[in-house]
């Protein structure tokens, strides 16, 4: 994709192009992982979070602009949540990436994994940057993505401006998903 994308003129397919990377690059991180960890099955998601994160700021050109801050202890998940949660946390860092610091503004972007008693698996990504117009939604495909990824995940998901600024999308996976 990187090699073709080269040679791409058009800026919404080169777009679209850059998008779809992310996402492979997002499944082959966790792929990494598991092949240097003992346990086949399982992906420790802070530092894959962090991994991703970390990628996602140097691939976007913000590492000086945007923090990251993880507010999740080490946390082991099975292959099949761990998946399409780091293709969940992609779009959503790529949409804070893109939308939430506009003219060189600098802000913060903060990603949080927890298992909550009576609750289950509790996915937050938040920004404090502009909070979302009608551009800030991202792409229809991210956003479907997201809400598909949810649903496969049994999850519950809640997005919004945030007061007094920022975004933030909750995600529940578990007894109150529903």
């Amino acid at each position: 994709l990187f090699l073709q994308s080269a040679h791409i003129r058009d800026e919404e397919v080169k777009q679209a192009v850059s998008a779809g990377q992310h996402r492979v690059e997002s499944m082959a991180l966790i792929h990494q992982k598991l092949y240097q960890r003992d346990n086949l099955a399982a992906v420790e998601m802070q530092d894959y979070f962090r991994n991703l994160a970390n990628s996602l700021f140097d691939t976007f050109g913000m590492k000086d602009r945007a923090r990251l801050k993880l507010d999740m202890e080490p946390l082991e998940l099975d292959v099949d949540k761990a998946v399409p949660l780091g293709l969940i946390v992609n779009e959503l860092i790529t949409n804070s990436l893109k939308y939430a610091f506009p003219d060189g503004r600098e802000g913060t972007i903060r990603v949080a994994l927890k298992q909550e008693p009576g609750e289950g698996l509790v996915l937050e990504v938040e920004d404090d940057g502009v909070g979302a117009g009608d551009a800030a939604q991202g792409t229809a495909f991210g956003s479907q993505l997201v809400t598909l990824l949810s649903q496969q995940l049994g999850g519950h998901l809640v997005s919004g401006n945030q007061s007094p600024a920022g975004y933030n999308t909750r995600l529940v996976i578990g007894p109150k998903a529903g």
